[in-house]
Order: structure tokens, then sequence, then C-alpha cells
């Protein structure tokens, strides 16, 4: 396992983890976001590896205390114990009005926030324009393996993908059955 999966507040939340940081190693973003950032487990881990040559991640979420989500503190409280808070930046607000009040390009893209198919559309929607021409974009849960028919990942990547001439990659994670990363670079 990569140490930068190491110690995560819940590993397996993170289930494409090798996979997304041998993709940030190969094209080294220097400006990154993620939507949909939960207890921080993909953002610990992005941020340890992206330190080492300068990065800085944004964390886009609304931090909301739900039965499946949790509160912007518990969010901070495990960037700040796995030593990472100087790398990592935090935006709790929807996805939208991020994109609304955003300024400046980004190199890495990460899709996870709204899973429905129009959240998921139009956060690739509002968020493409900031991505630069070779930037690096990802989203795990491809597939919509639950069989949750509010999901709409795949159709709202498939879509998006082709409306935009872009040739993504789908990837399957061993040992995982919570569906494919989705990735591409940005043409």
């Amino acid at each position: 396992m990569r140490p930068e999966l190491n110690g995560l507040p819940e590993p397996n939340w993170f289930h494409h983890g090798e996979q997304i940081l041998a993709l940030l190693e190969r094209y080294r973003p220097m400006r990154c976001v993620e939507l949909g950032s939960n207890r921080g487990c993909s953002a610990i881990a992005v941020a340890r590896l992206i330190r080492s040559w300068g990065g800085h991640l944004t964390c886009v979420d609304r931090w909301q205390v739900g039965p499946t989500e949790v509160d912007a503190q518990t969010f901070a409280d495990n960037v700040v114990a796995a030593g990472v808070s100087d790398v990592i930046g935090m935006i709790q607000a929807t996805t939208a009005d991020a994109a609304a009040q955003w300024v400046g390009a980004i190199d890495y893209l990460y899709v996870d926030a709204d899973h429905t198919r129009e959240g998921c559309a139009l956060d690739l929607e509002q968020w493409w324009p900031f991505l630069e021409v070779g930037g690096l974009i990802a989203g795990d849960d491809y597939d919509d393996v639950s069989g949750d028919p509010r999901l709409g990942v795949t159709a709202a990547w498939d879509a998006f993908e082709a409306h935009y001439h872009q040739a993504f990659e789908r990837t399957s994670t061993p040992g995982s059955d919570r569906g494919r990363l989705i990735w591409g670079v940005k043409q």
C-alpha cells in the first residue's frame, strides 16, 4: 500500500486511491480541486502526495450533518490530525455556489459530490471551464453499482464525454465492488 493511504479516517471511502495517486504522480498537477470531500480521506492522501511538488488542493463540500455526511469541523480536524492543513483549503458551499465564485485555472478536478445525474452533470459543466487543457479530471462510482435509482454518475459522465468530444478511461480497482474510476486529460 502507498504510504499516502496509511492512517486515513475511513480508508474504504477512497477505494480508487492507488489508481488516483498514480495518475497524480504521472501528471503532477499544482492547482487541484476536489468536489465532495466528506471526512477527508481522499483529500488527505492527495495532499500528502502533491505536497512533494508544491501542489495545493481546494476541497469543496457542503459539510452538513446527515446520515452519511459530517460537518466541516470533523473534516478540518481530520486534515489537521493528518498534518496536511498547509496543503488543503476548504470551501464550505455547494459545488454550484463555489463554481460561481471560483477564479483561476486548475490542473486536477476530482468529481465526487452529487451522485444524481443532474447534480453530477452540473458539476462537470460548471467546473470544466476552469480545467486547463492537459489537466486531469477524475471521478469515482462510475457504473452506479448500488442500483440506487437516484444515482446517475454513469449517465452524466457518458453524456458529458460525448458532448465535449473527450476520450475518458474507465478502470476497475482490484478487490473493489464500488464501480470503476473514470478519468481523462482535457483535450
